[in-house]
């Protein structure tokens, strides 16, 4: 039970992480002192969520990879 848990949480953080998701989440944002601090500074906001994503898909992808698939045939 454990293990599922984190393969989805590192899978979610991957999600929500992806660089392509910095406009939405500045408009998720907006009006917040978050939202400012991502608008005014979305280079750095960029760089750390880039660095974040490929961290949680590498988790992601070894969490998934560690057991087989309990559908495979024999």
């Amino acid at each position: 039970m454990r293990k599922i848990i984190g393969r989805s949480l590192w899978t979610t953080v991957a999600v929500v992480a992806c660089p392509c998701h910095l406009p939405l989440l500045v408009g998720v944002l907006a009006g917040t002192a978050a939202g400012a601090a991502l608008g005014r500074h979305w280079v750095w906001a960029l760089c750390g969520l880039i660095a974040l994503f490929l961290v949680s898909a590498l988790q992601a992808w070894r969490a998934w990879a560690q057991e087989p698939c309990a559908c495979a045939c024999e």
